[in-house]
């Protein structure tokens, strides 16, 4: 972990700073970073057969996040939950920036 991370310091000014330090390969790994305490705002969604949609929430703020080939995991955990999730700022689909999860447990 390089950093750890309120979901309220997640936004658009941490992702331009983000993208300074591109390109990441393997001389330059993307940074990780962690949320702590924070709640399962539902039950995460498997999605397309074998990863996962877990929505989590710190406060007034709601963020989404995917979990590529999680779907195994989506059993463990249940809406309201308190975790502790390791994740990774990307550039998503639409040419913003999304959170990519890379381990998530029970806190």
């Amino acid at each position: 972990m390089d950093a750890e991370l309120g979901l309220g310091d997640i936004d658009d000014a941490l992702w331009r700073g983000l993208e300074q330090l591109a390109p990441f390969g393997m001389d330059n790994r993307q940074p990780l970073f962690a949320a702590r305490g924070v709640k399962l705002a539902g039950p995460p969604q498997v999605w397309k057969e074998k990863h996962a949609r877990f929505a989590v929430m710190q406060g007034r703020r709601t963020l989404m996040m995917k979990g590529w080939s999680m779907a195994p995991l989506v059993a463990e955990f249940h809406g309201g939950d308190t975790v502790d999730v390791a994740f990774e700022v990307e550039r998503d689909w639409m040419g913003g920036w999304g959170l990519t999860v890379k381990a998530i447990r029970n806190a």
